[in-house]
């Protein structure tokens, strides 16, 4: 018989203000992803200011790298946290596009054949199962790139170098290669601010929301099942009449709230059930 599952521990030391930044990134990545769709302007603004923020919490987090093996370490550390249980995710749902998912989905999902997922997968850029993780394997990429750098240059040098990617981007999806120099400049922005004792200490001051933590330590799981759960919503409201689509823009903060609650009970099922997806993620508290 499985041991029940224990609780996050809080810890005196942990930054809860990366909690609650993390919460609002992933908040309005839902929110972006809920019907009904604003402007084409708004999408844009909304899309890359959760990416930005995202991005620049993890470089606040960036630990410190002085040798070789730190950087293996820390390299292996981020692998098992994102890579592996976002495979996990993929998996799993690509198993369930096969059986059922491409039945209920759009032409391009009918004409795909069995293995394109597959291909997706090994490209690093998925589109028809799963398509936010593609966000997973861009953080991994930007994290080891300034791993490798803060091994050997001040990390004050990474906002040049992030700004040179942002202006001289590399033009390919493959492995999220144009999404990387997109967005290495807020990482870098976020990997000096951490340098910053008084930035640290803001961000240990506020409330431990224990709700936060869970969705948080969850990530991937929301943002791999966020469109699926969005999805089942649409569906349900069709049933009863109603096209989301078409509806005004106060029912797009409904949608978002009931998939954010569906997406924390997946994700407090997947603790009982699989913790063992999650026990990459509470190895790395956010702490000092």
């Amino acid at each position: 018989m499985m041991p029940p599952q224990q609780p996050i521990a809080a810890s005196s030391s942990r930054l809860h203000g990366v909690d609650w930044l993390r919460g609002v990134a992933l908040a309005l990545i839902v929110w972006f992803h809920s019907p009904p769709a604003l402007s084409a302007e708004a999408n844009d603004a909304v899309w890359y200011g959760a990416l930005a923020l995202f991005f620049c919490v993890s470089g606040i987090l960036m630990p410190r790298i002085d040798k070789p093996a730190a950087l293996w370490r820390y390299l292996r550390s981020r692998m098992d946290r994102l890579l592996l249980t976002a495979l996990v995710v993929y998996l799993v749902f690509y198993a369930l596009w096969l059986v059922v998912g491409r039945y209920h989905a759009g032409p391009e999902d009918l004409a795909a054949a069995w293995y394109e997922p597959l291909t997706e997968l090994l490209q690093g850029y998925p589109r028809l199962v799963c398509a936010p993780l593609w966000f997973v394997v861009a953080l991994w990429m930007v994290e080891a790139l300034t791993a490798v750098l803060c091994l050997w240059l001040p990390r004050w040098v990474l906002l040049p170098v992030g700004l040179a990617m942002a202006l001289w981007p590399i033009g390919t999806h493959v492995w999220t290669l144009q999404d990387v120099c997109q967005f290495f400049v807020w990482h870098a922005v976020g990997t000096v601010l951490g340098q910053c004792e008084g930035v640290r200490r803001l961000l240990r001051r506020g409330a431990d929301w224990p709700v936060l933590r869970v969705m948080n330590e969850g990530g991937i799981i929301v943002l791999g099942t966020q469109n699926y759960v969005i999805g089942l919503l649409k569906m349900l409201a069709q049933r009863m009449g109603y096209d989301l689509m078409a509806a005004p823009l106060w029912s797009k903060f409904v949608v978002a709230a009931c998939a954010l609650t569906g997406c924390y009970a997946l994700v407090r099922l997947t603790m009982h059930l699989a913790p063992w997806m999650l026990h990459f993620n509470r190895r790395q508290s956010v702490e000092k």
